[in-house]
């Protein structure tokens, strides 16, 4: 039974539907963990979209410890109050999904008992966004997810639905159809500091804070952003973002993994600021097109430099960066400057360990020409990219890496004719999450 199927079963549910993104509601009045009346509108709501439902998930409410390092629960992180509501949807592994609101002295208050749910589904993302700003009507809102990631492919992976997972077009059009939010957290899912996931942001929120490599089941951040939101209701939201990110590298020991805080590297991304990004992504895609064997070869001959995530993911400022390095155009060297210049203006705070020392704060998908399935996935439709969509980027990438690495010199990519493959989910949702430890492109 999907989220949707279970609120029917609620009387809140109706009102739900009759009013996606509800007014402040002002027929009840409030309690211990129900709903808000309008005089108790709050200054913040704070939304965790919980993705637990995978093999080995830490329960974040709980207290855990890993790699002999102890980090509290998000119960003892967090708190309500009048200038804070926190609710929280929680999808354990092959357990039933719960609606809970944190109360004022940290106790979980059950809401609704939603059975199983698609965590990876738009619907389910978008009613837990309406549910939430009905019962809890806020000024601004904050919505924090937890779960795998796998950069532009997309986040939150649920096992017990097939892998299903939330491609970028999903979690834009949830955002978009509830109102959005005002700052979106990805604590947890990998790879999501990328221009792809930031541009597909657009109109849905101001702020986002994720990392261009691995992320960690950390809770720290949360308590230091809730104890802010209580002492200074009125503080900017870029403020807040900044501060989550600060806070990140203030609690850098407390993570999962061995080694952690060497590789640590998080940023907030300003999204009004990628549609500079883009377009001088598209100027520099347009002056490359009339010569993508070119850009093939000066790839392939700093890609032993290139700052990279993940086999086909690197960090956009850095390769601005070293193409200058090799760029004879003026005409590219100048949109090349500008196109440092329009990541520096989107990125707003960033914090990077010593193995991350050349990163900037967001990241690019550049295959090596290897991958094919991977380009052709990144074209498909289906993922919602609007990069895709409104820049050639994708175009030079076909061209230069799209035959198998053949360079092509003329004409369209064969891309355009072949389906996408059918096997597994998209990069990173079959086994291995893609949070796998890798420094320079090798």
């Amino acid at each position: 039974m999907g989220l949707a199927d279970s609120f029917f079963r609620f009387s809140t549910f109706s009102a739900l539907i009759l009013l996606l993104v509800p007014a402040v509601g002002c027929d009840a009045n409030p309690t211990e963990g129900g709903k808000d009346t309008a005089e108790d509108v709050r200054p913040w709501t704070i939304l965790v979209y919980d993705q637990a439902d995978f093999v080995n998930a830490i329960d974040i409410l709980e207290d855990h410890n890993r790699a002999s390092i102890f980090s509290e629960g998000l119960l003892k992180q967090v708190r309500a109050g009048e200038n804070l509501g926190v609710l929280v949807l929680v999808d354990r592994e092959a357990g039933p999904a719960h609606i809970l609101a944190i109360t004022e002295d940290h106790r979980p208050d059950t809401l609704e008992a939603l059975g199983e749910v698609n965590m990876g589904s738009e619907e389910t993302l978008a009613d837990f966004i309406a549910f939430g700003k009905d019962q809890f009507p806020a000024e601004r809102y904050i919505l924090s997810v937890f779960g795998h990631g796998a950069g532009w492919a997309g986040a939150c992976a649920d096992v017990t639905d097939g892998n299903d997972f939330l491609t970028m077009g999903e979690m834009r059009d949830a955002l978009l159809q509830t109102g959005g939010v005002d700052l979106l957290l990805l604590n947890t899912p990998c790879l999501m500091g990328m221009t792809e996931v930031m541009y597909n942001l657009r109109g849905v929120t101001e702020f986002v804070v994720a990392s261009e490599f691995r992320s960690g089941w950390v809770n720290e951040p949360m308590g230091d952003l809730s104890d802010a939101l209580h002492a200074t209701p009125e503080i900017p939201t870029e403020a807040v973002a900044t501060l989550f990110v600060n806070s990140i590298w203030a609690h850098r020991m407390v993570w999962e993994n061995v080694g952690w805080p060497d590789s640590l590297t998080s940023s907030a991304i300003r999204i009004s600021g990628m549609n500079g990004v883009k377009d001088q992504l598209h100027a520099l895609s347009v002056s490359y097109l009339q010569q993508p064997w070119d850009f093939r070869a000066k790839v392939g001959a700093l890609s032993p430099v290139l700052t990279t995530f993940h086999p086909a993911y690197v960090d956009l400022y850095d390769l601005a960066d070293e193409l200058l390095e090799v760029e004879g155009s003026e005409t590219r060297r100048t949109v090349l400057d500008a196109l440092k210049v329009a990541v520096k203006d989107a990125v707003v705070a960033e914090v990077h360990g010593p193995a991350w020392e050349d990163t900037h704060g967001l990241a690019i998908f550049l295959p090596d020409g290897t991958d094919l399935q991977s380009l052709i996935r990144y074209r498909d439709p289906s993922y919602g990219l609007e990069l895709v969509e409104w820049s050639l980027w994708d175009d030079l990438l076909s061209a230069a890496f799209g035959a198998g690495g053949a360079a092509l010199k003329g004409g369209s990519s064969n891309l355009d004719s072949q389906s996408p493959s059918e096997e597994g989910s998209g990069p990173g949702f079959t086994g291995d999450p893609t949070c796998r430890d890798r420094g320079k492109r090798d």
